[in-house]
């Protein structure tokens, strides 16, 4: 039995929508495409979480004092947020003492996407919670330095790029990523005919754990 009028019309829909960007080497879904309607690319969370590790391991200098290690993340999806979280092991090392402190570090974001780079982009930080495997008379410091390094050094982290060729099929096909979604089944980032481009709307920041310690900026005496 064939395909009726409306499966055939899907059928060209989707098949249009995955010329878009079959040449890209980023696994990815992509769904229903008419000439005015929107696409969307769908990352689920293992492809998720293969793009993230891929920054990582991530170091950073603190004060010239501490270096700060933090390891490939665990992601999850917070959908009713519209957020990416991630847990991951860190480690916060003194370079004069010799100390060392390891621990588990839970963080939440938005994802943005930069046209400037044709990015997708991790933003408004937030540290959920922070655990550490021993104590000890620093624990405090620990706790506070844990979650401002790990908000400065993730925030702006590039979850995925658009490449060349993918960005080379959607010009000429009239159309350019808009919103990114964070859905139960991954994160959709949705591509619009050119003319019909919104400015982004500000999200509000959520408000802290207030488990959480938050850190206090160190002064600016050093490099960070």
């Amino acid at each position: 039995m064939g395909l009726s009028r409306q499966q055939r019309q899907l059928q060209r829909r989707q098949l249009l929508a995955l010329g878009l960007l079959s040449a890209a080497a980023t696994p990815i879904l992509l769904q229903g495409c008419a000439n005015d309607s929107p696409t969307v690319v769908r990352l689920d969370e293992s492809e998720l979480q293969a793009l993230v590790a891929k920054g990582f391991p991530r170091k950073q200098r603190v004060l010239e004092v501490f270096d700060a290690g933090f390891q490939a993340p665990q992601v999850r999806l917070l959908a009713a947020q519209n957020r990416l979280a991630a847990k991951m092991p860190f480690e916060l090392r003194d370079r004069v003492l010799g100390a060392a402190w390891r621990g588990e570090i839970d963080v939440d974001g938005l994802l943005r996407w930069n046209a400037a780079d044709q990015t997708v982009r991790l933003a408004q930080v937030q540290v959920q919670a922070l655990k550490l495997a021993s104590g000890g008379p620093a624990q405090r410091l620990v706790e506070r330095l844990g979650p401002f390094v790990a908000e400065s050094l993730l925030d702006d982290l590039v979850v995925w790029q658009l490449q060349g060729e993918q960005a080379e099929r959607l010009q000429r096909h009239g159309r350019v990523p808009s919103a990114v979604t964070v859905t139960a089944r991954g994160v959709e980032i949705t591509l619009v005919p050119v003319g019909q481009v919104q400015p982004p709307v500000p999200a509000p920041v959520p408000a802290a754990r207030p488990d959480v310690p938050r850190p206090q900026t160190p002064p600016r005496s050093g490099s960070v």
